[in-house]
């Protein structure tokens, strides 16, 4: 619905109805009130004293928010290409600005596929030839938004900590398969090798196994503010502990946990590379650092990087999962949250 409020009275008026995704409202200079549909992709037109709507204008779905300049020219946000439209008169669009990401996470990688968590879609991008596919998008998808992400050979693995969800999704069909709900900030997923279903909740400082929806077993608690995980063998992961700055080896039967680094600025990221070490992305420091798990030494391998957005306050502090993932031959690879783009770091030979 559009509505009306009375801010005297707080009473409340429908004006418009009938949407799926309103998802903002305004009006021109000349009085006139303008309308969003965002799972539609429509710009709508009402008439304020009957509710009368005309469609305006049709874009992508996805629009966030629309805007008129002084001289009434209209113009559209849609999130899941990071663009802006202007909308002319005739109600065709002018493309200001297209991004081939929206918002990029948490990152994941198998053979040459790169699965990107880009917020308001699921992407793999093809190392080798470039070739960028949307596997789910909202709102055509019913997708939770994505900050953690895992691939598998038939699946990919999908946290929102922004609906408290994640989603199972079908790598060949794109099919949303399972969603489980009511999770406590959940940052990321992964699939064990036995099958097991298991995330990292934030708010809570633990990691639990999903076995259905509504359905959560704690099998570590005690972490401080985890982000990301990576798989260290069968039955053990490593965490990055952003409150505290650590790096965690987890052992998930025992419920016990070691730290191999400490000191750290913003821990987002992490990844297993060739040979054990441990990748991960000092989002404070703006930095990639590798890590032997055995020795706890640190090598920083990047500097400078555009990582580490600064959140608004009410948000976890990290905002977006700043991602990183190595493929077999040691590139390493980046998602930027501050330039909404991705970084490969090839390894000197």
């Amino acid at each position: 619905q559009v509505v009306a409020v009375n801010v005297d009275t707080t009473e409340i008026e429908v004006i418009a109805d009938v949407f799926t995704v309103p998802a903002a409202v305004n009006w021109n200079s000349k009085g006139e009130l303008f309308a969003v549909d965002s799972a539609r992709g429509e710009v709508v037109k009402i008439d304020p004293a009957t509710g009368a709507k005309t469609v305006y204008a049709t874009v992508k779905s996805g629009i966030d928010n629309l805007a008129f300049d002084p001289q009434d020219n209209l113009y559209l946000t849609v999130m899941t290409e990071n663009a802006i439209y202007q909308i002319n008169e005739d109600g065709s669009a002018r493309t200001v600005k297209e991004a081939q990401l929206g918002v990029p996470a948490d990152l994941a990688i198998l053979g040459d596929s790169l699965v990107i968590a880009d917020t308001f879609s699921n992407r793999i991008i093809n190392l080798e030839s470039g070739d960028n596919q949307t596997i789910v998008r909202f709102p055509e998808d019913p997708h939770e938004y994505s900050n953690g992400i895992a691939v598998t050979d038939s699946q990919i693995h999908s946290a929102s900590f922004f609906n408290s969800a994640v989603q199972t999704i079908d790598r060949a069909s794109g099919e949303i398969t399972h969603t489980y709900h009511g999770l406590i900030t959940p940052f990321d997923v992964l699939e064990l090798p036995d099958g097991r279903l298991i995330s990292n909740q934030l708010m809570a400082g633990n990691i639990v196994h999903i076995e259905g929806d509504g359905l959560y077993t704690p099998l570590v608690t005690g972490l401080r503010g985890p982000v990301a995980m990576s798989l260290a063998d069968t039955d053990r992961v490593y965490v990055t502990e952003f409150a505290s700055g650590t790096v965690s080896l987890v052992d998930l039967s025992a419920s016990t946990k070691a730290i191999i680094a400490e000191g750290l600025e913003g821990p987002e990221g992490i990844a297993v590379g060739p040979g054990g070490y441990v990748y991960v992305v000092e989002a404070s420091a703006k930095r990639v650092i590798k890590i032997d798990p055995a020795t706890r030494e640190k090598t920083v391998i990047a500097e400078e990087l555009p990582v580490g957005y600064q959140t608004p306050p009410g948000l976890p502090p990290m905002g977006i999962t700043s991602g990183i993932a190595v493929a077999e031959n040691g590139d390493v690879y980046v998602s930027s949250d501050v330039e909404s783009a991705l970084y490969k770091i090839r390894k000197v030979k």
